[in-house]
Parts: structure tokens; sequence; C-alpha cells
């Protein structure tokens, strides 16, 4: 090969290589990964179709700070006489809030409520089982009638909870102490969770309250004020990921909320099998040659920038907490000096 065509080839080599890199990283950044919930809406337009609570005459009366909503299937009745007597020994006003049947759903009203290819890239091309569905209009509806109360938090378990109902009162009032440090507080951590976190404040029991730099999993037990609801109804039109993995998608809302746990989780599952199960669980995609390979990109991709989103911004936001809790401390400090 004479040296000008050694050198004319090497010069298309580059072009060719120039053009795969930049079609390659248009293609990247077209995935979705930063942004994926739906436009946000006053309150979703279904909700007339899942069958709102009424709240209790006593429950709208009372001014409670805090109310408890219990998430219970009318077929799980046993269930809630269960937790009952943990829920009566924290002293808050609480009421059960019927859960979603979510196989009851209709072929119609599904079609129009999941977002298929949002949630199939994040889930690799599978889609959601009627269990996700119906806890995720579960907790719509605790939501909803959390807004319908008086209260100002509210905390929001699953049937299968299990707690020490002392030890979860005396987190939960510092917890309102210390409100300019979180909207959502799970009170719920999962045994195999591993996650990196950032300490934002000790409380008592050896607790920490922490903000999570990677995601983690479960709703057994929430502590949420009325901010967190209003801004998780706002996205709540169109279902694209199960509960657990929607609320900690907390850069998309428009009223910027921040999503905190406390750790080691105070509130624990029951074991056995679990109602979600038992409606089905999320289906995975078939096998079609070639499109299954491009599908595990585009959600490898996907989980990539969420990822580095959820680790950012929440990040930040332990920052911004260690600032807030030290001029809250100094406040207080002052506060006492001035009363002496």
């Amino acid at each position: 090969m004479t040296e000008k065509k050694a050198f004319s080839w090497i010069k298309s080599s580059v072009k060719v290589f120039s053009f795969l890199v930049l079609f390659g990283g248009g293609w990247v950044l077209s995935v979705k990964g930063f942004f994926i919930l739906p436009a946000s809406v006053k309150l979703p337009s279904y909700l007339s179709r899942i069958g709102l609570p009424t709240l209790d005459r006593s429950f709208k009366k009372e001014h409670s700070e805090v109310c408890v909503f219990v998430i219970n299937l009318n077929k799980d009745i046993d269930r809630y006489r269960s937790i009952q007597p943990l829920v009566q020994q924290l002293g808050f006003t609480y009421q059960r809030i019927s859960g979603v049947w979510g196989s009851s759903l209709s072929n119609s009203f599904i079609e129009n409520f999941v977002d298929k290819k949002s949630y199939e890239l994040a889930f690799n091309g599978a889609t959601p089982g009627f269990g996700e569905l119906g806890c995720f209009l579960s907790h719509v509806k605790a939501w909803i009638s959390f807004l319908n109360s008086n209260a100002k938090f509210a905390l929001i378990l699953e049937d299968d909870a299990e707690f020490d109902p002392s030890k979860l009162k005396q987190i939960i009032q510092e917890l309102i102490r210390f409100q300019n440090l979180w909207d959502i507080c799970s009170l719920f951590s999962p045994p195999a969770f591993s996650g990196s976190f950032l300490s934002v404040s000790e409380f008592s029991f050896s607790c920490m309250l922490v903000q999570f730099l990677e995601e983690t999993s479960g709703t057994v037990g929430l502590l949420i004020n009325r901010r967190a609801a209003k801004s998780l109804l706002s996205k709540a039109e169109k279902y694209v990921l199960p509960v657990d993995h929607y609320i900690q998608r907390i850069w998309e809302f428009d009223d910027s909320i921040r999503f905190t746990g406390i750790f080691p989780g105070l509130i624990k599952e029951k074991g056995g099998t679990s109602s979600i199960d038992l409606q089905g669980r999320r289906k995975k995609s078939l096998k079609i040659l070639g499109s299954k390979q491009f599908q595990r990109i585009c959600s490898q991709i996907f989980h990539l920038k969420s990822y580095f989103a959820y680790y950012c911004y929440n990040y930040y936001l332990a920052l911004i907490s260690k600032f807030h809790k030290k001029n809250y401390s100094l406040k207080i400090k002052n506060d006492k000096e001035l009363l002496q």
C-alpha cells in the first residue's frame, strides 16, 4: 500500500469513526433517563374510578398533627385486625384505606393508565403486574385522603408492617422537630440494603435520618407532609414505575421535595406471601431475535442516567440539610439564651 493510499484509508476511517461516535452519542442522549415521569396535573383524572375513601366524621373534626392510614385489601381483613392494636398504641388518629385489587382493573383502564414505553425502558421490556398497579393506586388513595384531612403529616402503613409503637412514636416526634429536613421519610429499610447514604441527623435508639445516594425499596411505612402528597399526586396521572421507585425520583417534581429515611429502619415487613405476588408479578418480555439485546442496552442507559441524577441530586440535598440543621441548632441555642 502506497503512502498516499494509506493516508486516504486512515482519513476515511477517522470520518467513519467520528460519525459513529456522534451518532452513538446522539442516540445515548435520546434515551430517557433523567426525566421519565408524565407532565404535571392538579389531580389524576381517574380518582373517581378507584373508589375514593370517605373520612370518618371524627377524623375530619380532629386537628391531629399526625394521622395514620393503613392500606389493607378487603380480602385481608385479618391483617388489619393484626396491625390495628399497634396503630392504636401510637395514639394518632387513624383510618383504614381499602386497597385496590389490581386484578379487578378493566383492560381499558390499564391501557389508558400505563405508560408502556417508559415502563418497558425501566424494566428491560417487561410489563407491570396487577399487584404493582393496585399497590400504586392504593397509595394514591392514601395521599388524597391525607389532603382531605386537617393533619400536617401522614404516616402511611401497609398492613404487613411490624413495629414497636413507643419507639416509632418517639422517632416521629423527632422527625416533626426537624421537619425542615425532609418531605418524605421512609421508616422501613429492606434487610438486604447495602447502598450508600449520608447521615443528616442523629436520632434516638441509634437511628439516623439519612439522605440516600442510591435507590432503596419498599413502601411499608412512610411519613409524608402535605407538600409531598400534593407533589406525588401531580405526577400520578400515568403509571410509569412502581410506587417505591416513583416516590424517589424527587428531582422530577415541580415542587422540589426531599426523600429521606430512618436507618436502620424501625418498621419491618412481615414474612409470608405478598398480596402483590398473589395478583401477579410483572411479566418478562418475549425473546425476539435481536430486540432483547437492544432493549437491554436501552434499559442500562436509562439506569445509568437515573443513578447519576439520583446520586448528584441527593448529595446536594444532604449538604443543604446539614446547613439547615446547623442554622436550626443555632436558633434553638439563641432562643434558650434569650429566655435565661
